[in-house]
């Protein structure tokens, strides 16, 4: 449910930022009012507005549950700015064409997350090691035209998911005073003379999927923590994402493939 909640918040700030690249201004401040709102919500969550101190060791802290009307307040919002900025011809026709990543080079690449899902390959570690029980709610968007106009339209998709998943997650779940205060789960003892141990753990970020790998010393301490996150496959598409548009004019802003 955290993780969904992050997801949004970081994608309803790109678009506003994207519309903002092409001036549309007005587009971008009514995105980050929403981001406002997001952010305020996580910390009635977790009490950190970038959610610091909501996951530990074993479970969720958790202060709060998102309001069903409110999250579908959200969710409108959302959708009539993406409606806004999609239904005016200049946005259109500055987000189309630009900035193409095709599949082979995002393949190639490594590139993950919406930058993927934009030049059409699939790839979703939600889907291939999921940690919850998505069932079937998980619709993954995927487009083909890798520019600037399948990005916004991938991130645009995901948000509508993320919403659904947070709506399933938190359904059921008991009110925050009646969960159980999280205790760190300790790591069985080592056997005698046993080397380090290791462990991967894959999660789906925003941006993409983000590996981990720690690694325990003889003792059972932790030694080694190594993140990978998918910007260091994704930034480097930007020099690849730079071919021209069909009626050869480079247009100005939205980026290349990573940020746009």
């Amino acid at each position: 449910m955290l993780l969904e909640l992050e997801r949004i918040h970081n994608h309803v700030a790109d678009l506003g930022m994207l519309c903002n690249d092409i001036g549309h201004g007005i587009l971008n401040a009514h995105a980050q009012r929403v981001r406002e709102q997001l952010l305020r919500l996580k910390c009635e969550i977790t009490g950190h507005r970038l959610l610091r101190g909501g996951v530990v060791p074993g479970g969720a802290h958790l202060r709060a549950l998102p309001d069903p009307a409110g999250l579908k307040a959200i969710g409108e919002d959302i959708r009539e700015i993406t409606g806004l900025a999609l239904g005016h011809s200049t946005v259109r026709d500055r987000f189309t064409g630009t900035a193409i990543l095709k599949a082979d080079a995002a393949r190639a690449i490594g590139c993950l997350g919406y930058v993927a899902g934009a030049s059409g390959l699939v790839g979703d570690a939600r889907v291939r090691h999921p940690f919850a029980p998505y069932d079937t709610r998980l619709d993954v968007p995927v487009h083909d035209s890798g520019d600037v106009l399948a990005r916004f339209l991938v991130r645009a998709e995901e948000i509508d998911t993320s919403l659904g998943l947070i709506e399933h997650f938190a359904h059921g779940l008991p009110t925050p005073m009646a969960l159980p205060t999280p205790m760190p789960l300790p790591a069985p003892p080592p056997a005698p003379g046993a080397g380090p141990r290791t462990g991967v753990g894959l999660v789906e970020g925003w941006r993409g999927t983000i590996a981990t790998r720690a690694e325990l010393a003889p003792d059972g301490t932790p030694a080694r923590p190594k993140p990978v996150d998918p910007s260091f496959f994704n930034w480097p598409a930007c020099a690849s994402g730079t071919e021209m548009p069909p009626h050869g004019v480079r247009r100005s802003g939205c980026g290349g493939p990573a940020s746009g």
